[in-house]
Formats: structure tokens, C-alpha cells, sequence
């Protein structure tokens, strides 16, 4: 496949780039602005990147948008050899509108590119409606990487440091960059749940479903708790215990879903590379299933025909 659709928030931008930071020796970003919470999402990575000279990262101080803690973050990256540029709009007087992201392994023969609507921000990379196009096909994406690095002998683009930053915080107001009220939305926050050990329901469920599994040798059961009894976590705790590569949940309210990804994403410590959710249109033999999460420790692609799908384990959730 040469190009697909990423659209937020059905897609979590912050895990593709991720995941292709990890297949990449070359990194190339062009954002217009960049918000810290969004650049902590794939800053670790940066960081971790095996040839730090190889990431070059360009974004602006167009509408004075990007967060001047964002840009001393670039700098722990450029200390470690990476190129980090700020395009001065400002003084140039003109508009640096561009969201892309470029990932090149010559040897692996992989090219991939992201172009759309996605800076790097929190609300961007989880929440907004926003819609990015992934383009594998290698003419193109060379030719996108060339037309980013001509940006590399622009009057008008500095190579950051202490200085650029201080004087771009002398014309920075935070109170009046309106995208921050963005950034703030904690609707996709893990509420961290009191918990110190299971309660008593909860063990005793627990090792019944151990036992269920590897002395009895089922492969299916059904867990039937009172509210506030603590299903969610309880699953979340079976999941520790199984230790399944990969994870079906299903529900039909999304207010279930976002509960239990906060749960799994608190209980397993580790956690799963991936997380998705998918609304389900089609009709699953003995169940009308219209929402689900996968949870996927290792594959890269997930294919949501159910009917084939196979699953180390499936959890549903209570209707």
C-alpha cells in the first residue's frame, strides 16, 4: 500500500511516529508549531533515536503558537547531535503552515511520510478531529524530504539556542496563544485509581479463572460482579496474570471503553504498544458488538476482520 488515511482521534499519531522512529536511521520533522505535552509523547524515542545526527526537526514561531519549554526540550535533543531549527515567520513575514513527518532506512529500503493537518501537540497527536495521509511510495517521499531540507538555506531559519529562545520569550504570551486551552483538555488523562490489592471478590475470581485455564483447560468463562465490585480492574489484573500478546475488548458504549483503556493503561505497567478503537458496524455471530479496543503488544498492523481475527484473549465488557 503506497497511502492511507490517519485520522484523529480514531488513530493516535504520537504511536505511528513511534513505531516508525524505531524502523528509521533517518528522521526529518516539519511542524509549524510544537507544544510540549505533544513532544513528550515522542520525545523518549528522539532521545533514544541510535544516531541522533540523523534527526533534523524544523518548526516555527509562526502566530508566536509554539511553547518556548518546547523548544529548550529540542535542545536536550540537540545536544546529542540532532539538527533542531526555528523558521522565523515573524521576521519573514510569511506563513509556515506545514505538518509533516519523514522517516527513511535506505538499507530496509523503507520510506514513509506523514502530510496533513497534525502539529505536534497533545491534542493533535489523540484528541482533535485531524486527518494526515501516510504515503510509502519512495519517489514521493524523497522528493517531500527535499523539498523540507531546502527550508536548511532560508535567510530566515535559526538554529536554536539559549538566545533564539530568549528573545522569542520576549515576544511570547501564553495567555494569548489560544491553541494552549487545547492542550489542556484532560479528557484522555488516566484517572489513577485507588488500588493497593485486590479485594476479596477479586482474588477469589482471579484464581478461579486461573484454575479455569490451566487445570481445567477452559478457554471461555463468565465473570459476573455487583457495581463497584471493580470488573474493570479485575479484568486488568486477569490480563497481568495471563500475560496475552495481544487483547480484544468489546462494548457497546464508549464510556466503557474509555474507562477500561485507563485501567489497563494504570494496571499493566508495561503496557501495549498499541491501543485502538474501532466502531463495529457489522454483526458478530450471537452478539451486536458496535465499539471495541484492541490492545496489540507486537504486530504493526491490525486487521479488524473479526471473523478471522485470532485472539490470545477476549474480554467483554458489561452491556
Amino acid at each position: 500500500m503506497d497511502s492511507k488515511l490517519i485520522d484523529i482521534p480514531n488513530n493516535e499519531l504520537d504511536e505511528i511516529i513511534n513505531q516508525n522512529i524505531e524502523q528509521s536511521n533517518k528522521v526529518l520533522i516539519v511542524v509549524s508549531f510544537i507544544f510540549e505535552k505533544g513532544l513528550e509523547l515522542v520525545f523518549d524515542k528522539l532521545r533514544s533515536f541510535h544516531k541522533p545526527s540523523n534527526i533534523t526537526i524544523i518548526t516555527s514561531n509562526y502566530l508566536k503558537s509554539t511553547e518556548p519549554k518546547a523548544l529548550r526540550k529540542l535542545l536536550v535533543l540537540k545536544s546529542l547531535g540532532a539538527k533542531v531549527y526555528l523558521f522565523d515567520s515573524i521576521t519573514s513575514r510569511e506563513n509556515f503552515h506545514i505538518k509533516s513527518y519523514y522517516f527513511e532506512n535506505e538499507d530496509k529500503n523503507f520510506y514513509s511520510c506523514y502530510i496533513g493537518s497534525s502539529n505536534i501537540s497533545f491534542s493533535a497527536f489523540k484528541l482533535s478531529h485531524e486527518l494526515n495521509v501516510e504515503i510509502n511510495d519512495k519517489r514521493i517521499c524523497k522528493e517531500h524530504k527535499e523539498k523540507m531540507l531546502n527550508f536548511l538555506s532560508h535567510p530566515n531559519l535559526l538554529e536554536i539556542n539559549e538566545e533564539v529562545i530568549s528573545d522569542y520569550e520576549k515576544i511570547y504570551d501564553e495567555n494569548k496563544n489560544i491553541f494552549l486551552e487545547f492542550e489542556d483538555n484532560k479528557s484522555e488523562e488516566i484517572t489513577v485509581i485507588p488500588f493497593k490489592k485486590p479485594n476479596a471478590v477479586q482474588e477469589e475470581a482471579l484464581a478461579v479463572l486461573k484454575k479455569a485455564r490451566n487445570e481445567l483447560n477452559q478457554n471461555k468463562g463468565l465473570v459476573v460482579m455487583a457495581t463497584g465490585l471493580g470488573k474493570t480492574i479485575l479484568a486488568a489484573l486477569d490480563v497481568v496474570q495471563f500475560k496475552p500478546k495481544k487483547i480484544l475488548f468489546v462494548a457497546h458504549r464508549e464510556e466503557i471503553l474509555i474507562q477500561s483503556k485507563n485501567a489497563f493503561k494504570n494496571f499493566i505497567v508495561n503496557g501495549f504498544k498499541r491501543i485502538r478503537t474501532k466502531k463495529l458496524l457489522k454483526k458478530i455471530p450471537n452478539a451486536e458488538i458496535k465499539q471495541a479496543y484492541i490492545y496489540h503488544k507486537y504486530s504493526k498492523n491490525i486487521n479488524w476482520d473479526l471473523n478471522g481475527f485470532m485472539m490470545i484473549l477476549v474480554l467483554i465488557g458489561e452491556c
